[in-house]
């Protein structure tokens, strides 16, 4: 006796495609947390790990929140039972995005760490009532096609995230030295510069021309980086350093 084939529709699709995507950014996510802790907890280098975390939050977990704020959220929040639940969820984007912020801020290991570590609980259970609370909700609300919706998001982040552009992450990192502690200045601007892809710039912002910077870097890295003044004084200087190969 053969076994029925049951065709899935178009919904149920989207369903499943969300609750992968969810399990993916997770698991990314776990990952590159647990690397960043391996490194502060063996005392060793963590520029590179926490470089790495920056690099996913705001190239994939960030815009995913901002494309499902712009096309998923509106489907729920159209029902006043359901608006409270939605402004609860956008809260905790908001509370993502400070974290990621204090992530970026360059802080020393422990608090990287604990930054990163927030993130990913806060996500844990944003993601749990996303895919147990929000989604099954909306699947079973007449009028709303998880389907279309699932587009629209796909079409937000295939566009240019405002935000990111704004942040100059990843693309155009910047770092404002007056900011840190002067004994872990040099670490961690060179742990930023290293980590920059050919082609990728960091915006250096300080409140003198760190000309010895520019000096340890061509006698370490020769040839590597190109040094420009986007703002040169008096009381504040920024420079554009984009690696070159």
């Amino acid at each position: 006796m053969s076994t029925p084939i049951r065709i899935e529709s178009a919904d149920e699709a989207a369903l499943s495609a969300m609750l992968d995507h969810h399990a993916q950014l997770r698991a990314e996510l776990d990952a590159r947390v647990g690397a960043l802790r391996d490194a502060v907890v063996a005392g060793a280098s963590h520029e590179r790990p926490a470089a790495a975390l920056m690099e996913f939050i705001d190239g994939e977990l960030l815009p995913h929140a901002t494309a499902e704020e712009g096309a998923l959220y509106p489907a729920a929040a159209d029902d006043p039972r359901a608006a409270l639940f939605v402004d609860s969820m956008v809260l905790e984007h908001r509370e993502l995005q400070r974290k990621a912020q204090a992530l970026r801020s360059g802080d020393g290991p422990s608090r990287l760490l604990s930054s990163a570590e927030a993130i990913a609980a806060v996500f844990t259970v944003h993601v749990a009532k996303e895919n147990e609370l929000l989604l099954p909700a909306l699947q079973k609300r007449q009028g709303v096609s998880l389907a279309t919706l699932l587009g629209d998001m796909q079409d937000r982040l295939a566009e240019p995230d405002p935000d990111v552009r704004a942040r100059g992450v990843s693309e155009a990192e910047e770092l404002d030295v007056r900011t840190l502690a002067h004994g872990a200045r040099h670490e961690i601007i060179f742990g930023k510069l290293h980590a920059l892809a050919p082609g990728q710039r960091l915006f250096i912002v300080n409140d003198h021309d760190p000309k010895p910077l520019r000096y340890q870097l061509d006698a370490a890295w020769p040839g590597m980086f190109d040094w420009a003044y986007v703002v040169a004084g008096p009381k504040v200087w920024r420079i554009e350093v984009t690696r070159l190969g």
